[in-house]
């Protein structure tokens, strides 16, 4: 038994809210594990990503007043990475939004990955659904290569996978 099945086993053991999900998750962790060893290396936790109406003001706060250092960026877009130790956060504008006083702001988790397309493959080969077909981001002058999938409670995950430097330069 693998470090990761000890894990859901005593998780899923106990009693409580967590109990059906951990089950559920472990049931389903066993189904693949039939399938094969999962083959797909995340090399990094690459960034976490938040949406905003009002760019100017969240890049200010997280730039200015938490002083976290711009660490990357796509030129001709508001969309910034900031340094936020061992991960980056990106800053995404999104003036679509609604009341971003009252909505939060919580976009995606990318996992960094060293070829989206072999791991595309083999997640869509364990029927995970992907909502962003792998693509290169930006099209004008791609620096990653990304997919977007859901986990089963709907929380965006981004596979990401730097074509250059880590981050876009500024």
């Amino acid at each position: 038994m693998r470090a990761s099945e000890r894990e859901l086993v005593f998780l899923s053991a106990g009693e409580g809210p967590f109990h059906a999900a951990y089950s559920e998750e472990f049931s389903n962790h066993n189904r693949h594990s039939q399938i094969g060893e999962l083959a797909m290396r995340v090399t990094h936790t690459h960034h976490v990503a938040l949406t905003t109406a009002n760019f100017a003001r969240l890049r200010d706060f997280y730039v200015d007043v938490l002083g976290f250092p711009v660490r990357g960026a796509f030129p001709g877009r508001n969309i910034i990475f900031v340094d936020a130790g061992s991960t980056t956060i990106e800053l995404i504008e999104d003036s679509g939004k609604a009341s971003a006083a009252v909505e939060g702001g919580w976009s995606h988790f990318a996992l960094e990955v060293p070829d989206v397309d072999a791991a595309y493959a083999e997640l869509s080969a364990r029927e995970v659904p992907f909502h962003v077909q792998p693509n290169d981001f930006p099209p004008e002058a791609p620096s990653v290569r990304i997919a977007f999938f859901r986990d089963p409670d709907g929380n965006a995950l981004e596979l990401v996978q730097p074509l250059g430097a880590r981050y876009p330069t500024p």
